[in-house]
């Protein structure tokens, strides 16, 4: 099993006294079920999905808004924002950022996961 951990993407070893010689593993799993893995799958999916959304959150802030905050659309649009504005406006894009991710807190504390 040594040999196959070395070469492998991501090592699962099921139970926290699980050693291998010359590798680690990246997940251990507490309780020797096989379950487990299904739901760390899930959990990796949904992580993956959350930082997507994240990601998006912050471009369409900093494509909107930045601009408009710098004055750069102000001979296009007549439109500028006012440094606290914006100032606000990232703080409310940053805790939106942080609030999606707690979802992922609340589904491992229901065992959706």
């Amino acid at each position: 099993d040594a040999s196959a951990m070395l070469l492998a993407d991501v090592g699962i070893a099921l139970g926290p006294d699980v050693k291998f010689k010359g590798g680690q593993t990246a997940v251990t799993l507490m309780k020797p079920e096989l379950k487990g893995i299904v739901k760390l799958r899930d959990l990796s999916r949904k992580t993956l999905e959350i930082s997507r959304l994240n990601i998006g959150l912050s471009i369409i802030y900093n494509i909107l808004f930045v601009p408009l905050a710098s004055g750069a659309l102000y001979f296009l649009l007549h439109m500028q924002i006012s440094p606290f504005v914006s100032c606000v406006l990232m703080t409310l894009c940053s805790v939106a950022v942080i609030w999606n991710s707690l979802r992922l807190r609340k589904l491992a504390l229901n065992g959706d996961l």
